[in-house]
């Protein structure tokens, strides 16, 4: 019996010791600082001259500070939700900008500007917010990579 139990500590051991370490994590002979850079791209665009500068609008509508209409399509991809600038109806100017882009048949716009008007009703039981979006239209045909030796070199604060 004593040698029972004595063959199975030493098992025990001998398991711990070698038997669940299947990988060896060697940090000092490997390099770990080297860093696997993603591919950089930069679009290419057709400018649609001969559209000229297109406009697109959108408006949202606010009754007794509860009930609101609002465009049921939008453009956030090519903007970003909170790139545009404005205070009031960030969405309402991605709809102004994909109704631009409907407009013009284009699926980008280049340099939109972006006016944004309130109407206030009597009281303030009614607002209208209406925003315009102006801009060269132009269609994106493709993507050319950028070679690493011509990368800006990465922001030492923000890319870590």
């Amino acid at each position: 019996m004593k040698k029972a139990v004595l063959v199975a500590c030493l098992g025990i051991l001998m398991f711990g010791a070698v038997g669940c370490k299947t990988t060896v994590d060697d940090r000092w002979r490997a390099d770990m600082t080297a860093k696997i850079l993603p591919a950089t791209f930069k679009p290419t665009y057709e400018v649609m001259k001969e559209k000229g500068i297109v406009k697109g609008t959108a408006e949202s509508t606010t009754w007794f500070w509860f009930f609101t209409t609002e465009p049921d399509t939008y453009a956030n991809e090519l903007t970003g939700h909170h790139s545009l600038g404005l205070k009031i109806g960030n969405s309402i100017a991605s709809a102004a900008l994909y109704n631009a882009c409907e407009n013009a048949g284009a699926n980008i716009i280049l340099a939109p500007r972006f006016v944004q008007t309130q109407e206030i009703g009597f009281l303030g039981f009614t607002r209208t917010i209406r925003v315009t979006c102006e801009g060269i239209p132009a269609r994106l045909t493709g993507a050319e990579e950028i070679p690493f030796d011509k990368l800006p070199p990465p922001c030492p604060n923000c890319c870590r």
